[in-house]
């Protein structure tokens, strides 16, 4: 297939106005697998779907979970049509989502990958596509540049249990001739790309009829906690089903705000509406605005009844559904249908003889959604607050009334967290969540932690309903109802973590103040070079740079916004010239931090803003586990996407394909190994394949020769943190659980520049054999050692004091000031 025929066909796609033409029934889309197996697409809760087609739907839900309206298009400049596949019954579109598709060389899929909900509707047809015996199918272009098709596939293919629906997935090639060429080939166990036939209900093979019964299950649509169960895409009734049987022409309210009661044999039973009770489909009818329920007789006319009676045939009903016309017959038990009359001036409704029915009589079945309806939420980035709670997702969030009025956010483990206001919400990315609205569907994504694994609380794709009157307003089928801000960080792309000016950091050295009860409380460094929380002394650091990079989630529906980006830092104490680093060692006991010289053993740091009071921020110090070397990501067929030629943290590429990366005519891209054993033996590579965090992707090449990518496994969004032992306030690095609280602090500036040092403020420094306070004149001064004993003591005259002090860490106390640990060399 020809790369300029895609980049000409997307533009056309914009800027032509297209003709359309509807196929003007329903119909099934039918697949076959290479295995040669035949299944019909559905559409189930939110997903995509295939089932056996020997199980061919028995009941009109089932039929509506299968039916398909379709759209042919075409224009003056391209003779190909394409095609656009809506559900009829719940208005998804077949649509794909170029992020979620499947890779084909040895990258695994998304656990999320769909195609419903996507933004590319229009289908290209094989030029076989309507008889799939011979290979047709229907694919869209991965790339413009690449030539990349991507189609639908059958996951599972070859499934020996028929009875088991299974999802149907993106599946990507690398051209349309590579499709075609595996298209009714058996794929061994990986999905199946489908041949698709597309069936009318013209087609005998498949429809002998096309009218069928609804049973009061399949009347209800009432949306709220007390009308029914959300199960598969729809509402299952628990006592009453509501609807309205609209009919024209409109003259009577008689038929207006039904409830739909299940007849059982011939007794009105709320335990018809049971999951475990065989429905009939007699119901009974009682009308709202009638105060009654709806009676016929032989005679065919209508009145309503105050009481039930059991075994009165005149209460029985039965819908019967013309899945090809969208009409609903209203048939008494004595099969009479119900039509509109007029004689003798005079207009009626009457149960007649089916032969009788007027023709220009017609009446359908609208939802009962009272003041709720889908809404359209407009793409932006927004935090949430809950203003309405359900029970029902109390099983994942707690008791709904601790919800209320809260804020939605993501904690560092990846958890649900339910805040109270705060003004940091809006420079938190974990708290502001990226929506993208399509026709029908709705896709939430935190902003900070883009693989947090959606639940029932926040589905991945869902469809938002609203309350009239309640603007900015959503919430989910039985789910709890979320108000919406915008945030306002969007342009600021060190949203939520400390970033330093280099300047800063050539100039200045910090102290950490932990958050506690007790104000002064420092990181200090103990004579075992490790570091614990210590009450008015402090070590002094320095930070330097590791890496800076981009994470979180790309806003796919705003081409100018910022991405995030956050740098991580080295912490170091100078001591005699020597840089000694901030380090953990996870394998010793307690996994304590201490102070040593190997820069390849120090830790890295993400500062992570989570509180703030006033004019004070505090942090939390979070650890970055660092690959070093050079990386690229690549796409499902090893396209560069992004490099990263300073190393990688693993919580920066969650869910990317990240692998090894070697120069080529002056550019990164991804290394190929020959062999495993090159990865294995890698000097960079080798300790973190045997942790487990480098694995051997294989791969075939297009010469079909296999091949290896390095690949960073086991990424995760979330952050291990620094915690303080609340027995002994040892630091310790570990995850979330383990016992600890993960410490908070205030970041100081410890010293300045002879220029910048305030009038009121001393400053303490170090040389060689002495220490020097400046700034103190008037102020009572205590130089000691580690062990305590006192090295000098007393007030200063003078603005500028010199000390005699051993080699060693001193520690320098001045009145109105926390105790300073220095180096005297």
């Amino acid at each position: 297939m020809d790369k300029k025929f895609f980049a000409l066909f997307a533009g056309m796609l914009l800027a032509i106005n297209i003709s359309a033409h509807a196929t003007g029934s329903p119909c099934l889309l039918v697949g076959k697998s290479g295995q040669g197996e035949t299944v019909y697409l559905i559409v189930e809760g939110e997903r995509l779907m295939a089932r056996n087609i020997e199980l061919l739907p028995q009941s009109y839900g089932e039929w509506q979970a299968a039916l398909w309206e379709i759209t042919v298009s075409q224009n003056d400049y391209i003779t190909t049509p394409y095609y656009t596949f809506k559900h009829r019954l719940t208005g998804f579109q077949l649509a794909l989502n170029h992020a979620e598709a499947v890779a084909i060389n040895g990258i695994a899929a998304s656990p999320s990958a769909n195609l419903l909900g996507g933004s590319i509707k229009q289908w290209i047809p094989h030029t076989k596509s309507m008889e799939y015996a011979a290979g047709g199918f229907f694919y869209v272009p991965y790339s413009d540049e690449s030539g990349a098709v991507v189609t639908w596939g059958l996951e599972n293919a070859g499934e020996p249990d028929k009875s088991k629906n299974r999802r149907i997935v993106p599946l990507a090639y690398k051209s349309y001739e590579a499709l075609s060429a595996v298209v009714g080939k058996d794929m061994a166990g990986e999905p199946s790309p489908l041949s698709i036939e597309i069936i009318d209900w013209n087609d005998s093979r498949i429809v002998a009829g096309t009218v069928f019964p609804l049973t009061a299950n399949e009347l209800n649509t009432k949306i709220g906690s007390s009308g029914g169960e959300y199960k598969d895409g729809r509402f299952l009734a628990t006592k009453d089903s509501y609807f309205e049987l609209e009919i024209s022409p409109k003259e009577t309210f008689l038929f207006s705000s039904l409830q739909a009661q299940s007849v059982v044999n011939g007794v009105k039973a709320e335990g018809g509406f049971s999951a475990d009770v065989k429905e009939e489909p007699w119901v009974a009818l009682y009308a709202a605005n009638a105060t009654g329920f709806i009676v016929t007789d032989e005679t065919g006319s209508i009145r309503s009844e105050d009481k039930w009676k059991d075994h009165d045939s005149r209460y029985w009903f039965k819908f019967l559904y013309d899945i090809k016309t969208g009409r609903v017959s209203l048939v008494s038990y004595v099969g009479n249908y119900l039509t509109y009359l007029q004689a003798g001036g005079i207009s009626t409704y009457k149960f007649t003889q089916e032969s009788d029915v007027n023709r220009s009589f017609d009446s359908w079945i609208t939802p009962i959604e009272g003041k709720d309806t889908k809404v359209y939420i407009p793409s932006n980035t927004y935090l949430l607050q809950v203003t309405g709670t359900n029970l029902l997702k109390d099983k994942y969030t707690g008791v709904g009334s601790k919800r209320l009025s809260k804020y939605v956010k993501l904690a560092l483990d990846g958890t649900l967290e339910f805040v109270d206001w705060n003004p940091l919400l809006q420079q938190m990315p974990s708290a502001q969540w990226v929506i993208e609205s399509s026709d029908t569907l709705l896709k939430v994504t935190n902003r900070e932690f883009a693989s947090f694994v959606p639940n029932d609380y926040l589905p991945t794709y869902a469809r938002p309903y609203g309350k009239t009157g309640q603007s900015g307003t959503f919430y989910f089928l039985h789910g709890d109802t979320f108000k919406l801000t915008a945030a306002t960080s969007a342009d600021n792309k060190y949203a939520g973590y400390k970033h330093f000016e280099q300047k800063e950091l050539d100039v200045n050295r910090y102290y950490f103040n932990y958050l506690s009860e007790t104000p002064a409380l420092y990181i200090s460094m103990q004579r075992d070079s490790t570091l614990d929380i210590t009450a008015g002394i402090y070590t002094e650091f320095s930070l330097e740079v590791a890496l800076t990079n981009e994470y979180g989630y790309v806003v796919p529906f705003d081409v100018s916004a910022i991405r995030l980006e956050r740098s991580a830092y080295r912490l170091y104490s100078l001591e005699e010239g020597t840089k000694l680093y901030v380090s953990s060692d996870p394998e010793t006991e307690g996994r304590k931090y201490y102070l040593q010289k190997n820069l390849e053993k120090a830790s890295l740091f993400f500062l992570k803003e989570l509180r703030r009071e006033g004019v004070n921020s505090y942090y939390a110090l979070a650890n970055a586990p660092f690959i070093p070397g050079y990386w690229v990501e690549i796409d499902a067929f090893g396209k560069k996407i992004r490099d990263y030629i300073s190393g990688v943290t693993l919580s920066s590429i969650a869910g990317k394909n990240v692998v090894k990366a070697e120069e080529i005519d002056y550019d990164w891209q991804a290394k190929r190994y020959e062999g495993m054993g090159e990865i294995v033996n890698d000097p960079i590579l080798r300790p973190f394949w045997k942790t487990g965090v480098v694995e051997a992707v294989e791969c075939v090449g297009e010469d079909g020769k296999s091949f290896f990518y390095a690949k960073v496994a086991n990424g995760s969004a979330y952050l291990s943190m620094l915690y303080a032992n609340r027995q002994f306030m040892a630091l310790a690095s570990g995850e979330l659980g383990n016992g600890f609280d993960y410490a908070l602090f205030r970041i100081g500036i410890a010293n300045v520049s002879a220029r910048e040092v305030e009038a009121d403020k001393a400053v303490v420094f170090a040389g060689k054999g002495r220490v020097v306070v400046k700034g103190a004149a008037g102020k009572n001064v205590l130089v000691s050692t580690v062990l305590g004993k006192t090295i000098a003591s007393g007030t200063l005259s003078s603005d500028e004091a010199e000390f005699a002090a051993p080699a060693g860490i001193v520690i320098v106390a001045v009145e109105g000031s926390p105790a300073v640990k220095v180096i005297v060399k």
